[in-house]
């Protein structure tokens, strides 16, 4: 079908019914007319084609791959195999991480945008330290995003190592979400909730009501 007509531009609810609407004027066109019989199984087809190939497209795209299998295959690409028991999702995120690995060029803008990639997160969520030495860079990463790539702290930590240079060390650190106050501030609020810190403490004596996370270190 074409790309720019059908369906997919919100006037028609099916290919059968886009073919109907390119016949001649003089031609039948209601839902019980020969026409609309003939030209049903061939649109069926098309739907059908449309399909098939939006799976294809999917197959080939470590993000939207359906199966283990698709993934296996397209793992073959940076020699990653499948661990027993492993997980579709987990799976998935290992892959794309490798596939970051291997394109990247190891200066600070391609690390801050494989290390965004790969957590599925703006760049501006990720901020880069150098560290005390020429030899070592701190990666400081949104807690929310690395919980949400289903990798172990070894493997986050694995696959910044392979983001620098040889004989460079990385951190990984993750950001909390708790935020300073001023002390005129702190004396004028009694609703803790709104900067993500506590409200007090519960009768256990652990903090309750809102609360942020704390920030912590990956390897």
């Amino acid at each position: 079908m074409p790309t720019d007509f059908g369906p997919e531009d919100g006037n028609y609810t099916d290919n059968t019914e886009y073919l109907i609407d390119t016949l001649p004027s003089f031609m039948e066109n209601d839902e019980k007319s020969n026409n609309w019989k003939l030209y049903t199984p061939i649109g069926n087809r098309f739907s059908e084609i449309e399909s098939q190939l939006a799976a294809t497209d999917r197959a080939t795209e470590v993000q939207n791959a359906d199966t283990i299998d698709q993934l296996k295959k397209l793992a073959e690409l940076v020699d990653l195999d499948h661990r027993g028991g492993e997980t579709k999702e987990h799976y998935r995120s290992r892959i794309f991480a490798r596939y970051q690995v291997n394109t990247a060029e190891a200066t600070v803008p391609d690390i801050l945008h494989s290390v965004s990639t790969i957590l599925d997160t703006d760049i501006r969520n990720i901020d880069y330290l150098d560290g005390p030495n020429a030899a070592q860079v701190n990666i400081i990463m949104p807690a929310a995003a690395l919980e949400s790539l289903n990798l172990g702290n070894e493997e986050v930590a694995e696959i910044l190592s392979d983001l620098v240079p040889a004989g460079y060390e990385v951190n990984g650190l993750t950001k909390g979400t708790f935020k300073y106050v001023s002390p005129s501030t702190y004396n004028e609020t009694s609703n803790w909730s709104q900067y993500d810190g506590y409200n007090g403490l519960d009768t256990n004596g652990d903090p309750k009501d809102g609360g942020g996370t704390y920030a912590g270190i990956i390897n």
